[in-house]
């Protein structure tokens, strides 16, 4: 393999390998530790063996035998045979960790990185999604989402600044395996696996970018930018003839599918630059459309990312401004004083420089003005 001259994010998926590896010789202590591999928290003799063998894991990764290294972690397995392979450590590299939101998942990871940094590897963060474990399905289910949420919110700026993205994929639970394949492929990232057995080489995958139809995202932009952006349920028939891959539905109310959301970061910004979305509840006055045609491309991504959440908002509670007012990003108030045509004018925060004044009317918001909180301010 070549040796590799340029920056590389490789995100590792950790397991549990290191601790059940450091129990082969106990049989019992070895079970305990899988049936503990879900646990949030560990308490007394719990405590007691997790922490009697993390000390012996300690031991052996402190040791200068890489044999033994490997043998005890398959997540260092694959590192170290990627190093092997280009000869060296790459020092452009930067690293990151995803673990289970568990116990031994957070031991596990801790123990890895500081391996790593003593060995010169950068690692630059931990991921550990809330609620990812396999300890029910439900919340597996929101662990993926949570994970899927976390990998748009970094590997993009990574990509941005120059980076080719690997994902190391010989440690971590299997159950991750086939999400952390396709996120490899909405990513374009090269995924490496090891199979067992001495001198056993790397198998590399290349990327291979999934092109999605883009219009299949613009047709459904509304409903997605509710659920995604918005944060809330949405009635079931305005998802209806949408790929169950993009959404998880019942017979009342749907949500975004992980796959759902990361597709719809991969285009939400282009979609809000390009046109006006028509959310439901939203009354939109000439003046502006005007406003919305003259700000930037930047100014336009912030407003529809908002409007996406109030409009999700008075749908979920049936046009009440109440959780406008309540919502802590939005800052829902009314002015003071500002009478027209006998109603109250309202204002609402869109970033920390913009704002748009609206009035409302029986459960729907009619949308003045868009732009400078000043501007605003001075003419709602």
């Amino acid at each position: 393999m070549p040796v590799s001259n340029h920056s590389r994010l490789i995100v590792s998926t950790v397991g549990t390998s290191l601790l059940t590896n450091a129990a082969n010789d106990n049989a019992p202590d070895r079970k305990r530790l899988n049936d503990l591999s879900n646990a949030k928290v560990l308490t007394g003799e719990d405590e007691e063996l997790v922490v009697r063998y993390v000390d012996r894991a300690a031991a052996t990764l402190a040791t200068d035998n890489l044999a033994d290294v490997r043998r005890a972690s398959a997540e260092l397995n694959g590192l170290l045979t990627l190093a092997r392979e280009e000869s060296s450590t790459n020092t452009l590299d930067q690293h990151m960790l995803i673990t289970t939101d568990t116990a031994l998942g957070r031991r596990c990871a801790e123990l890895i990185a500081e391996y790593m940094q003593a060995h010169e590897m950068s690692v630059v963060g931990t991921l550990v999604p809330g609620e990812l474990t396999t300890a029910t399905r439900a919340g597996y289910q929101e662990g993926i989402r949570n994970l899927v949420k976390q990998c748009e919110e970094t590997f993009p700026g990574y990509q941005q600044a120059g980076y080719a993205l690997v994902f190391n994929l010989v440690g971590g639970f299997k159950s991750l395996q086939g999400y952390m394949t396709t996120l490899g492929m909405i990513y374009g990232a090269e995924s490496v696996y090891l199979f067992e057995g001495k001198g056993a080489e790397l198998l590399h995958i290349p990327p291979l970018p999934i092109v999605v139809d883009d219009q299949v995202l613009i047709q459904h932009a509304v409903p997605l930018a509710m659920m995604v952006d918005g944060r809330e349920m949405i009635p079931a028939e305005l998802v209806a003839g949408i790929s169950q891959v993009l959404v998880e539905a019942d017979a009342e109310s749907a949500c975004a599918s992980a796959w759902g959301e990361v597709l719809w970061g991969r285009i939400r910004q282009k979609i809000y630059r390009e046109s006006l979305l028509d959310f439901p509840r939203l009354q939109y006055a000439k003046s502006f459309e005007r406003d919305f045609q003259a700000a930037t491309p930047e100014q336009r991504i912030e407003l529809q990312t908002k409007l996406a959440r109030v409009s999700a908002l008075l749908l979920a509670h049936d046009g009440d401004r109440a959780p406008l007012r309540a919502d802590g990003g939005l800052l829902y108030e009314t002015y003071r004083d500002r009478p027209s045509d006998g109603s109250q004018i309202d204002h609402f925060r869109i970033s920390q420089g913009d704002r748009v004044s609206c009035i409302w009317r029986e459960g729907e918001l009619h949308l003045r003005h868009f732009g400078a909180r000043n501007q605003v301010n001075g003419n709602p």
